[in-house]
């Protein structure tokens, strides 16, 4: 039996490493050309093209959108350990020498260690973090269910994090609650309300109340109000024995999770930003808000862990004409998921025609077809390329030119602009093996 999982894993992994889609290059200079991606080495790039001829590119000659494809194609995944000693009544002091920065995709692990008797210090595991998803959902939200709670309300924006905490320890912990950190270093707590776990996509659990027992992965929710121009920039976590006093009253410092992986490789390190909301350009003649107004789908077996679960997203935008003469707009939503290498893509796309009278708000509902959340072969040889859904890019546009554009995510600003979306970051396929 254990034959036939390694074996089974290893020919998953070489399926995936050649089936990344053709796409559309461009170098610095506006040349395009069809290819698909083949490898790395240093700073020059491989592509294959429709005819099968391998060519090479040098990395700094592409566009930014595709440097940055590229650096996201070709990111490996870390596990990022954090080392924090035992401190007295915050239960936990400061960090233990440096750790690497870490990134959406990375893994936090803590351990802890005793340094307080001046012997020789023996490290003890604790707690390992995994940020999942960071969503904006706009100024309104509503419980899970109806008839559980109000509908919540705010002057700013509602932000969601979504994560996984697996008992790395001995012993069942409390998971202490993530700070969220926006880009001009404001810190906010979660939302503090009786009611908050209602609001929570279902199983999913509330930290700082909820418990994880030794050797179990959890997936949690916390959300945040924040101001409407506050755009997320990291998550910062804490180790389990870390007071939850000593959080709100921010006399600890956790290890930050940076949310905008392409900050992350600068200098300075969201997210982040992350889910910034769709704002009008001083160009643009249309204002536009758009809102994550629900998630739909299979809701049998386990909310995330079930490899057959199916989901769709629905946003709703809304569109106000500024200037008395208006003429029809073309709103393109471009739904997008992680798919297999856990890299960014296309998954489904929509399109509205809307017309806009002066002085007047034209509303557009949006929603994605039903998505298989995982990658996997059938024995039947067909191979399901599946996708996590994330988010959305949405553009409006009068003929030719986009006048303003939504990204629920801040690492996905490099599309916003881009006259297509679709070929800048791939799409899902379902293909025979």
């Amino acid at each position: 039996m254990r034959s036939f999982s390694l074996l089974t894993v290893l020919f998953l992994v070489a399926g995936f490493a050649g089936a990344e889609d053709m796409r559309t290059w461009t170098d610095v200079k506006g040349n395009h050309v069809e290819a698909r991606f083949v490898k790395l080495e240093g700073s020059s790039v491989t592509l294959k093209l429709k005819d099968g001829k391998a060519v090479p590119a040098k990395l700094d000659n592409l566009c930014d959108a595709d440097r940055a494809y590229v650096r996201e194609l070709t990111y490996v995944p870390r596990e990022v350990v954090v080392t924090f000693k035992k401190s007295g009544a915050a239960g936990v002091g400061e960090e233990s020498g440096v750790s690497p920065v870490a990134t959406l995709r990375d893994i936090v692990t803590f351990r802890l260690v005793d340094e307080a008797d001046g012997n020789k210090a023996e490290t003890t595991g604790d707690s390992r973090w995994k940020i999942e998803s960071v969503d904006a959902l706009g100024n309104r939200i509503q419980p899970r269910k109806e008839g559980l709670a109000e509908e919540l309300v705010t002057e700013g924006k509602f932000v969601f994090v979504t994560y996984t905490v697996e008992n790395d320890s001995n012993v069942p912990m409390t998971v202490p609650e993530p700070v969220l950190v926006d880009k001009r270093g404001r810190k906010f707590l979660q939302t503090a309300k009786s009611n908050a776990r209602f609001y929570l996509p279902e199983k999913a659990l509330l930290a700082g109340s909820d418990s994880v027992q030794p050797g179990f992965k959890k997936l949690f929710c916390s959300f945040y109000e924040l101001p409407l121009e506050a755009e997320p920039a990291s998550v910062e976590v804490f180790p389990s024995k870390t007071r939850g006093y000593a959080i709100e009253q921010f006399e600890v410092k956790g290890k930050q999770i940076v949310l905008d992986e392409g900050a992350a490789a600068a200098p300075a390190p969201k997210t982040a930003a992350v889910a910034p909301p769709g704002t009008a350009d001083k160009k643009a003649s249309v204002f536009m808000k758009c809102v994550r107004v629900g998630q739909g789908g299979d809701t049998s077996g386990d909310w995330y862990y079930d490899r057959n679960k199916k989901r769709s997203l629905s946003y709703g935008v809304e569109l106000r004409g500024l200037g008395e003469q208006q003429k029809p707009v073309t709103v393109k939503a471009y739904f997008v998921g992680a798919i297999s290498g856990n890299r960014d893509a296309v998954v489904d796309k929509k399109e509205e025609s809307v017309a806009l009278e002066p002085g007047k708000i034209a509303k557009v509902s949006l929603q994605s077809n039903e998505v298989e959340e995982y990658a996997y072969y059938y024995y039947s040889g067909s191979r399901i390329s599946g996708a996590k859904l994330k988010g959305v890019i949405v553009q409006v546009w009068r003929g030719d030119e986009i006048v303003t554009s939504f990204v629920s995510l801040n690492q996905w600003k490099k599309f916003a602009e881009s006259p297509d979306v679709a070929k800048q970051m791939g799409e899902l396929s379902i293909t025979e093996k």
